[in-house]
């Protein structure tokens, strides 16, 4: 669970810019589509029945993201992207869900996910109540 109170200063100090962090693209799981959803086909992939968005390799980052995660991200298919990204929040209990597990990843040694450079990702380190840039 999210540290609410080192989140809380990261929102103070306008630190949630999404075109630069792109953590809820990569650490959503599987998104499921609804029926409405319009995506284009290379985007969609079937699993157990169900229309996904598509990802890259064994990660779990959409297909449709486009940029470096943690430097400048977007998304491909913005005007038609699904529901769930649509009604997405920024600073909401899932979006620093996602971006501490990204924080998680990059502290841990062993195996990264494709395209992973720790170089580029967003140097923060939170602690209860501040957010110090490193």
């Amino acid at each position: 669970m999210p540290d609410a109170d080192a989140h809380a200063a990261e929102n103070d100090a306008g630190d949630l810019d999404c075109q630069t962090c792109g953590a809820c693209c990569v650490e959503a799981g599987a998104v499921i589509l609804a029926d409405e959803d319009d995506i284009p086909g290379p985007l969609v992939q079937h699993v157990a029945n169900l229309r996904c968005m598509a990802t890259e390799g064994t990660s779990f980052r959409c297909a449709a993201l486009l940029g470096t995660v943690g430097r400048s991200v977007g998304c491909g298919i913005y005007r038609r992207r699904p529901e769930v990204c649509r009604s997405f929040d920024a600073g909401s209990d899932e979006c620093l869900s996602a971006r501490d597990a990204m924080h998680r990843k990059r502290a841990r040694p062993g195996p990264r996910p494709p395209g992973y450079d720790p170089r580029e990702m967003p140097g923060e380190v939170a602690t209860a109540g501040t957010t110090a840039r490193g």
